[in-house]
């Protein structure tokens, strides 16, 4: 184990807050779409419950306008083997965590200011203390009426981290080369959906949210609701951990997938992030429940992709973690055939090859990429042509009308037969391993007509036409 590791296993700290100021926190990144959450939800509370205004509306739009420019004064991310899974890649993702763990650090609206004005100009760090304390004052009566009941049956989680689990946290963070971290705040938030069956969870620097959905009274609802909230941080530490390791451990992880010869191994890559924090979640709950391997329960991840992924990274890991061996020794080729092995042809289907994917498209198509991002459901994308030139192996979608399709046409040796239909998708070999799919059409409903007839759980060819409406 490295010193590090040793440090993180002899000094990790679990603090607990469910607290009125930090929910509040966690509403204004929900609704300013700066954290994972469950979105819907969130609006439904604000505009049934609490009676959207035209104020929250003013506060809001300032709050995200500050972070976005912040953001916006950040270089733009370096080039790479592979679209990065990890937002610490990304100076602006980078920028935005800092404001948002200001807040979080902070305990209190005027100590997020002072911290913010480090971070941002002395007017705009004014200007979010403003927006958090508005919607802090907001929130404050449902929160005392309803929301401090249905997250205050959380136990202390130190005993749902015995010294095996503590020591997995130590072999995880020498497994991902991460640098050591001492404390890791948990933050429990209610749901505002108390038929809520989805246990949202995200990370924001070390801090770990859950929206808590209540589970009954008494003892055993209390003990049930804890180590449910453990499992949540055992997750969003290992994302902690892995954003944590070095660039360069980074780059070679990224290099090692560009280079397998496997053709799904980019989307493999891309999903890395979640498999690994899953398959350790699973081990570090065997560990605390005295379960052997085979009676888990398994992950109950909702996804199509990362549970079967986290069984692929399972065995690797252990592997890796009994040998003292790293990510970068041994463990990619491992993953990547048992992947294949796992997933069998859906490794192949347009869904899991566009997991991560540029979506190119002119204003008069933003509706139908959203459509298609939504059709795809991609776990990374960028809109941005530059960002995708700077990728050494990305796919991308480029959403076409008719006069901006020609650019394509040294590509597209049928192009004018093609063009005879209303719309038409065709798949072009970018570089080894990725591909441009040109979804083109006469006008902006033909283009949506042609991502109607895409099925992300089928392959398509790898090059040539895929589909033709008329």
């Amino acid at each position: 184990m490295s010193p590090a590791a040793s440090l993180l296993v002899a000094a990790l700290a679990f603090h607990v807050d469910s607290g009125e100021y930090v929910n509040a926190v966690y509403n204004v990144m929900c609704l300013a779409q700066q954290a994972s959450c469950t979105r819907e939800k969130y609006d439904r509370l604000w505009k049934d419950e609490l009676k959207w205004s035209a104020e929250d509306q003013t506060q809001l739009d300032r709050w995200m306008s500050i972070v976005r420019a912040a953001e916006s004064r950040e270089p733009a991310p370096p080039g790479a083997p592979l679209l990065a899974n990890y937002p610490s890649f990304y100076p602006a993702l980078r920028k935005r965590t800092a404001i948002l763990a200001a807040a979080l650090d902070a305990k209190s609206v005027d100590a997020f200011q002072t911290r913010a004005s480090r971070l941002v100009p002395r007017d705009d760090a004014i200007a979010l203390a403003r927006a958090l304390r508005h919607f802090q004052t907001r929130l404050a009566p449902w929160w005392r009426g309803v929301g401090r009941a249905r997250v205050s049956g959380v136990r202390a989680l130190d005993r749902e981290f015995p010294p095996a689990v503590r020591n997995l946290f130590g072999q995880v963070a020498s497994f991902v080369g991460a640098d050591v971290l001492t404390a890791a705040h948990v933050h429990v938030v209610p749901s505002p959906d108390v038929g809520n069956d989805d246990a949202n969870g995200t990370v924001v620097g070390n801090h770990f949210f859950m929206e808590l959905v209540p589970t009954g009274s008494g003892r055993a609802a209390a003990d049930e609701a804890t180590k449910m909230v453990a499992g949540v941080a055992i997750h969003e530490l290992t994302h902690a951990l892995y954003d944590a390791a070095p660039t360069a451990t980074h780059l070679a992880v990224m290099r090692q997938f560009a280079a397998s010869t496997d053709p799904g191994s980019p989307s493999m890559y891309t999903l890395l992030n979640e498999a690994i924090a899953t398959a350790v979640t699973g081990i570090a709950l065997e560990l605390a429940r005295g379960k052997d391997p085979e009676e888990g329960a398994g992950s109950d991840y909702r996804h199509p992709y990362i549970p079967r992924l986290e069984r692929a990274a399972t065995e690797p890991i252990r592997r890796a973690l009994a040998a003292g061996r790293t990510m970068t020794d041994g463990f990619v080729d491992e993953y990547v055939r048992a992947a294949r092995a796992i997933l069998g042809d859906d490794a192949d289907s347009l869904g899991f090859t566009f997991s991560a994917m540029a979506v190119i498209a002119g204003e008069t198509l933003r509706p139908a990429a959203a459509s298609f991002r939504q059709t795809i459901g991609p776990m990374a994308a960028t809109d941005s042509k530059a960002n995708w030139e700077r990728i050494d192996e990305l796919n991308a979608a480029f959403l076409l009308t008719y006069d901006e399709v020609r650019e394509f046409a040294d590509r597209i040796p049928d192009l004018p037969a093609l063009m005879t239909h209303r719309g038409f998708a065709v798949m072009i070999p970018h570089k080894k391993k990725s591909h441009v799919l040109v979804l083109a059409g006469r006008d902006a409903a033909a283009v949506s007509d042609v991502i109607k007839q895409l099925q992300p759980s089928k392959p398509l060819p790898r090059d040539g036409t895929a589909i033709v409406v008329d």
